[in-house]
């Protein structure tokens, strides 16, 4: 039978706790890093949401085939965003997806208002700098996108923006949820 010498040893507690704490800052740092990748993640969704619609609004106000002429005296805005899904087939973009921030927050919507310019936040203007949390037309959520048609348009035409809801840092207003427009307006006959 062989007896242990009391000269081996193991780790002593001290390394333990040593390497247990450097685990622990790697899994800090990491844990940060990943609630980053997922934040950027939701933004960049809700981006593409948005370029998603205005590129195939953009198509449809260039082909002859697609009169909008239906919507035009739709002046609810439940029944425009009916509407409007109403020109694609199923699982189009206007479709309702999920709000990749909030679930149980509407993701796509439609709203007929006076110069949208005015009441969402547009960068191309340098005092609007309107947050998604602000009340009436402008009330919104993180992950939001809006089809805004401007009512206040002469004749029997749509002046269709699309803007999205996201967090991002804007000169005097501080970093949160501001809107942000795609592109160009367009103009749909």
């Amino acid at each position: 039978m062989e007896i242990l010498k009391k000269d081996e040893k193991g780790f002593s507690l001290i390394e333990l706790l040593v390497v247990i704490a450097i685990i622990g800052v790697l899994a800090a740092v990491g844990l940060t890093n990943y609630q980053g990748f997922i934040d950027s993640a939701k933004k960049d969704t809700t981006e593409a949401s948005a370029e998603d619609i205005h590129r195939t609004l953009s198509a449809y106000a260039y082909k002859e085939s697609y009169e909008v002429s239906a919507c035009n005296s739709v002046t609810d805005d439940a029944t425009m965003l009916t509407c409007l899904q109403g020109l694609y087939a199923s699982g189009g973009p206007f479709e309702n997806k999920d709000n990749p921030y909030n679930q149980n927050n509407t993701a796509i919507s439609a709203i007929n208002v006076a110069t949208p310019h005015g009441v969402f936040h547009d960068p191309d203007t340098a005092d609007s700098n309107q947050d998604c949390t602000a009340s009436g037309n402008a009330a919104g959520v993180n992950g939001q996108v809006v089809i805004a048609n401007d009512v206040s348009a002469s004749g029997s035409s749509y002046d269709l923006s699309v803007y999205y809801c996201s967090e991002m840092t804007v000169s005097g207003s501080g970093t949160g949820a501001h809107w942000t427009k795609t592109k160009n307006t367009i103009q749909w006959d």
